[in-house]
């Protein structure tokens, strides 16, 4: 079956999906498509947050249900060696 996902730029990804596939499966394909590592993924169906483990057939999602995907932001703390780097090239150059 077919699902779109909207995400926050007001983009659409398109995924040829069973009714069998986990939420975990949904969001290992979006970060392979757009870069969103899985844990900063919220995905939302008929206003509700789905659950990693938990397959589209549990949530009654069928071919061509639109989910909706919201970027969370990073907790402190959690900033990658990358994210480290740019603030210290940042209070650098101050």
């Amino acid at each position: 079956m077919k699902i779109y996902i909207i995400t926050e730029r007001a983009r659409t990804i398109t995924l040829e999906v069973a009714d069998s596939t986990e939420i975990m499966h949904i969001k290992l394909q979006i970060m392979i498509n757009e870069g969103t590592p899985i844990e900063l993924q919220k995905i939302v169906f008929n206003e509700e947050e789905l659950e990693e483990n938990r397959t589209l057939k549990s949530y009654n999602i069928v071919n061509e249900s639109t989910l909706y995907l919201f970027r969370l932001e990073r907790q402190v703390g959690e900033a990658d060696m990358t994210d480290e780097r740019k603030v210290f090239e940042t209070f650098e150059n101050l």
